[in-house]
């Protein structure tokens, strides 16, 4: 795995209960990232069910699939309102557009590990604006938990590096 995908990884496990069923989703994309078609259509997946909350929040009926949840998202009568800004649905379409490239294997350049992640970073700041941000949304504070703080330097859950005498024995403290 990359460590842009480990990375994402980590971030995902770090999601609030708020969140639902989402840490799940996501965590499936990471688990097949091997196979990015597939991890692409997955993410167009969770793109497609933040898209039908969005709408719903709004006060619109959720599209039948992404295209037409986008469609809607992305009508002027929508857009006057200021409810959903422009690069959020920037995010979705790409989420959109890659995963169903990989979906119906329509892709002409062969997507790779940074493809999936590109893609599953953009749907993480759908999550963030959504859960944290959005007018209609839930308004947290934080949708995801702060990283777990690194072990400080000579604690007891790490490993003892004590310096050696020019002998190799430990030497006293």
């Amino acid at each position: 795995m990359s460590d842009e995908l480990s990375h994402l990884a980590e971030r995902i496990g770090r999601l609030e209960p708020a969140a639902g069923n989402l840490r799940a989703e996501l965590a499936g994309c990471v688990a097949v990232a091997s196979q990015p078609k597939q991890a692409l259509s997955l993410i167009r997946g969770v793109a497609e069910g933040l898209a039908k909350r969005i709408q719903k929040d709004i006060g619109n009926k959720p599209g039948a699939m992404l295209h037409v949840c986008l469609k809607d998202l992305e009508s002027q009568e929508v857009m006057n309102r200021g409810l959903v800004p422009a690069e959020v649905l920037s995010c979705l379409r790409l989420a959109h557009v890659l995963g169903n490239k990989g979906t119906h294997d329509a892709m002409t350049i062969e997507p790779a590990a940074g493809t999936v992640a590109s893609t599953l970073g953009a749907v993480l700041e759908v999550v963030q604006w959504y859960f944290c941000t959005f007018a209609r949304g839930p308004r947290l504070d934080r949708v995801f938990a702060p990283p777990a703080p690194k072990p400080a330097r000579g604690c007891r859950s790490c490993p003892r590096r004590w310096p050696t005498s020019r002998t190799g024995t430990p030497s006293s403290r």
